[in-house]
């Protein structure tokens, strides 16, 4: 039986789940890692967070915890999931994360639970949706990845007007923001029930959502990264945090 008062502290903000990622180890030793940008971001919004080990037996048991969910970025999936083949640059993320993650948004999905997907996560979403993905963005007229730049590297994206993205960064008749970019696959055939929210000026999908859900929303930056200085990434975690609210008050 828990102290006092504790049901109460835990109900004064939100709870969200931020999914781990696996770190090589010693043999025989598994070792589970997050960035604390995510953790931060997050807190700064108004909530709470979570790590997430990602073991797929527990994600119905993880979603009954938690008000809302957030996918970081990471590694790339594997192409046997949406039928596509590797890129150039392919960096295989660990498949129990994979499988782990794509039965957490679909089940995310069917309980209407807030779900923040940033860059690896936003094509979670889309592969979990039946979609698919570009895997060699080399061609395009942007810039979308630079490991000599990092996260320094931007270029603006177009938010579509009425979308969900574009009232939570602030924008509700939609605009030109200017993003970081860090990726080398993106969404490309959308999965049911998702459209497109932002897209480069030579047509790359950089914000995928659901049509049916209160917030569903992938986006191909980090705005995590800049939430502390950029009002739009600031929005939209503010955005996603009460959704997590609304969502916590209805369960």
């Amino acid at each position: 039986m828990g102290r006092p008062g504790q049901e109460a502290r835990r109900r004064t903000r939100p709870l969200v789940g931020i999914t781990c990622d696996f770190l090589d180890a010693a043999p025989g030793e598994v070792k589970y890692t997050a960035y604390a940008r995510y953790v931060r971001a997050v807190r700064e919004a108004g909530a709470s967070a979570v790590l997430l080990p990602p073991e797929p037996s527990d994600a119905a048991l993880h979603l009954d915890l938690v008000d809302g969910i957030l996918l970081p970025g990471g590694k790339d999936i594997d192409p046997a999931h949406w039928g596509g083949v590797a890129g150039p640059n392919f960096e295989p993320s660990d498949e129990r994360r994979t499988e782990y993650e794509l039965a957490l948004t679909l089940a995310s999905i069917e309980r209407d639970t807030p779900f923040l997907g940033i860059c690896l996560g936003a094509q979670l979403l889309n592969v979990a949706c039946g979609g698919s993905l570009r895997s060699d963005l080399s061609s395009g007229s942007v810039v979308h990845a630079d490991e000599s730049r990092g996260l320094a590297l931007r270029h603006d994206v177009d938010v579509m007007k009425g979308s969900v993205l574009a009232r939570s960064l602030g924008l509700p008749d939609g605009g030109r923001v200017s993003v970081n970019s860090a990726h080398r696959n993106a969404p490309d055939g959308l999965g049911g029930h998702l459209r497109a929210s932002a897209m480069t000026a030579d047509g790359l999908i950089e914000g995928v959502e659901h049509r049916e859900q209160d917030f569903c929303v992938g986006v191909q930056w980090h705005p995590e990264a800049d939430a502390a200085t950029d009002d739009a990434s600031r929005h939209l975690f503010r955005a996603f945090i009460e959704a997590c609210a609304r969502r916590g008050r209805l369960r």
